[in-house]
């Protein structure tokens, strides 16, 4: 039955288009007409009754049009042409309805007065309106309780507002050579009794809106202002107080450069069909209002500073595109995909987003303050080297673990973290933060150490890795601080004696185990194989197990490198080296941390290949603009002076995890190595078009890394714990240095 009105309305507005021609040609028998004289006396003033007949080309003389008449603009019978004339309104005109002929070609002027007309309204085949704002003075009126008709001609509104209470219907005729309809004051449709329409023609040549106003007070179900265009395009603000905007039937896109509000009420109402919706300004949405949207749609606001607040009312599709800011003012709910684009900062306030099975893909920045995003993808899982899930350890392991959580993608310029709890049964607990893997993905990743402990009275907690006395199981835990989701994983650690002895590789680390069978001299000459015994009384300076380090002069227990794990010589070398010293508190002091589990960044890594190079830090600033101001600056200038290529992009951030083939271009470069073109085949991982593969193979060729144990793989885009890394740049230090 719907689509039986439907249709019969469009032959309805058909048959209006093909009978308009005659309507607006032939005036009917109306109880009084006023036909336009045209300045007589050398007069145009609407006002002067010398300029009106009460017949088609009769004499001047008839009084002014009233309220009851209709006024027509078209040849004189006589047949001189009166149609070039200009018409100028000085006050507030009333007629029941306006006929501009095809053959019109003068312009009526609002000037300062304002038109009023009736029933019959405006029918326009030709001429010109042009209204206030045109230089002619303070604001007119053109209102109507009939529709306003358009086939041909110009009319140009300028800041006059336009009231109806019938229909808009902007189309070109057969006969019309141009049409353009150009509003920047405000459209109001006002009907009382009835539903309205606003249609475009799709060969019109020119339109413009600005404002739209909907005060339907019909009630019911005849309070629709149905519009039929292809896109709906206002470059000021919507306003619905009463009435239903209606874009679903013909499925109108909406661009609204200013706010849409709609009102506090029932019948404040805008539907959507499947076109996209995208404003600049501020959505307001009262209590009783409502925005309907379809799962077609693509919400998307492009302004400056904009609030949002929809009542709450489900969004398929949102995209933040906002120069500054996107500012909730009441809860959200996300359907579909919430998009921040770059540059762009979505601010929670106090209020949530309800999220749950929606994608968020964040590109610039979220502002949670007190409030939230409730998002239930979450998955946490402990994995080995190459994050595949692993529910078996043995003490010695580095053990490893991914999470996925994309609404804790809060910055899409830089990596974020988050913090997991790993447990054991037999009592350790250590909390682990993961990376996210770029600066956009939602997947964070990390690792720790574990190693054997008989001494139960010496495990501590939180001592940057795990000590089991005995085998034992350990479960990961994590719960989102902002929607309290949570993820959990188990699995067993068993203890192997033998981890209470260190074996090291002069390879790059990788694989569970960052040892070896091999001990690289500190002459830079390979031993045979060996094991050196590392006890708590053993060759490494150590003060209840954990390596003692001079730092500043200063004697620094790092209390999170045992001297019993495989990486303490090679912290201990670079300590010696000058090249890391751990991190210090915000008044300089070291914390006795090294961190061997934590990823390393670009910023760390430059400081790293710097120092261990003999480069000087610069004083100048960073061409990459995410150093500047930072800790790491005079580092990054330094690699940048030296052609250090990782570097030559502006856009890098500086605070990401640096992927384990970058890792080895910036040391390589740094110590002046050319890095030849790659040729694959050294890692089934990496082939000639893997990025940074050329870096991998030179590196592999000179003894610096060999891979994963026990494998052919590399894992070139994986990202690199502090550990690993201080065994390569030891490594390249032996190798590439002076």
């Amino acid at each position: 039955m719907e689509q039986y009105v439907l249709s019969k309305r469009h032959i309805a507005v058909s048959c209006v288009s093909v009978m308009l021609f005659s309507f607006i040609c032939t005036p009917a028998a109306f109880a009084a007409n006023r036909f336009w004289r045209g300045q007589m006396n050398n007069s145009n003033q609407y006002e002067n009754p010398d300029n009106w007949s009460a017949t088609d080309g009769g004499d001047g003389g008839a009084a002014v049009p009233t309220a009851s008449d209709n006024v027509y603009f078209m040849r004189n019978s006589s047949g001189s042409l009166l149609v070039g004339q200009n018409v100028w309104i000085k006050s507030n005109a009333q007629m029941k309805g306006l006929v501009l002929n095809q053959n019109m070609t003068g312009t009526i002027l609002l000037g300062t007065g304002s038109l009023n007309l009736g029933s019959d309204g405006v029918r326009m085949g030709s001429g010109r309106i042009i209204g206030s704002g045109h230089s002619l003075g303070s604001t007119s009126n053109l209102s109507g309780s009939g529709s306003f008709t358009m086939t041909g001609g110009i009319v140009r509104l300028g800041a006059t507002n336009l009231y109806l209470s019938g229909s808009l219907a902007i189309s070109k005729g057969l006969t019309s050579s141009y049409t353009e309809f150009v509003s920047t004051g405000s459209i109001v449709f006002n009907s009382r009794i009835a539903d309205q329409s606003f249609t475009v023609g799709s060969t019109v040549n020119n339109t413009h809106f600005k404002n739209l106003t909907l005060n339907n007070t019909a009630g019911s179900t005849s309070d629709d202002i149905n519009v039929d265009m292809s896109t709906l395009a206002l470059s000021g603000a919507l306003t619905i107080t009463q009435g239903n905007l209606n874009l679903e039937t013909a499925d109108v896109t909406l661009f609204v450069e200013s706010g849409i509000t709609i009102a506090n009420h029932a019948q404040a109402t805008l539907t959507m069909g499947s076109g996209n919706l995208t404003m600049s300004g501020h959505l307001v949405i009262g209590a009783a209002g409502s925005l309907n949207l379809t799962a077609d749609n693509m919400f998307t606001l492009n302004g400056i500073d904009q609030n949002f607040d929809t009542n709450n009312y489900p969004i398929h599709d949102l995209t933040i595109a906002s120069s500054s800011g996107t500012h909730l003012t009441s809860d959200q709910s996300i359907i579909g995909t919430l998009q921040i684009n770059t540059g762009s900062t979505l601010s929670l306030g106090s209020y949530t987003i309800y999220a749950t099975g929606a994608t968020i893909m964040n590109y610039g920045t979220i502002a949670e303050g007190t409030g939230k995003i409730e998002h239930s993808a979450t998955t946490v899982k402990i994995t080995d080297s190459a994050y595949a899930e692993d529910d078996s350890f043995t003490t010695g392991d580095t053990i490893y673990f991914t999470l996925t959580d994309s609404d804790e993608n809060i910055s899409g310029t830089a990596a974020d973290t988050v913090t997991v709890t790993v447990t054991l049964a037999s009592g350790d607990s250590e909390s682990v933060t993961l990376t996210e893997t770029s600066n956009t993905s939602g997947v964070f990743r990390g690792s720790i150490f574990s190693a054997t402990q008989t001494n139960e009275a010496a495990i501590v907690s939180d001592n940057g890795y795990l000590e089991a006395p005995s085998s034992t199981s350990l479960s990961l835990s994590y719960t989102d601080a902002q929607d309290a989701g949570t993820g959990t994983d188990s699995a067993s650690l068993t203890v192997d004696s033998s981890t209470t002895s260190t074996t090291t590789s002069a390879g790059g680390g990788g694989g569970r185990r960052g040892g070896g069978s091999t001990v690289v001299a500190s002459d830079g000459t390979t031993a045979a194989t060996q094991s050196t015994q590392v006890s708590g009384d053993g060759d490494l300076p150590q003060v209840r197990g954990n390596l003692s380090v001079n730092i500043s002069g200063k004697a620094v227990v790092l209390k999170d490198v045992p001297v019993s794990q495989w990486f303490a010589p090679y912290v201990l070398e670079l300590v010696q080296a000058g090249v890391i010293s751990g991190y210090r508190d915000a008044r300089g002091n070291p914390t006795g941390e090294f961190k061997p589990g934590s990823s390393v960044t670009y910023a760390e890594i430059a400081k790293m290949a710097a120092q261990s190079a003999g480069l000087a830090p610069l004083n100048e600033t960073p061409r990459t603009r995410s150093a500047r101001g930072q800790w790491s600056e005079g580092y990054i200038a330094a690699l940048e002076h030296a052609g250090v290529s990782v570097f030559s992009s502006p856009d890098l951030n500086v605070n990401a995890s640096a992927p384990r083939g970058a890792v080895l271009q910036i040391i390589l470069e740094t110590f002046g190595q050319t890095i030849p073109a790659a040729q694959g085949g050294v890692y089934s991982d990496v082939s000639a078009t893997t990025p940074f593969a050329g870096a991998v193979e030179a590196a592999t060729g000179d003894g610096i890394v060999s891979g994963d144990d026990g494998t052919t793989t590399f894992r070139p885009n994986a990202v690199i714990n502090r550990a690993e890394t201080s065994k390569i740049v030891r490594n390249a230090m032996l190798k590439l240095g002076n």
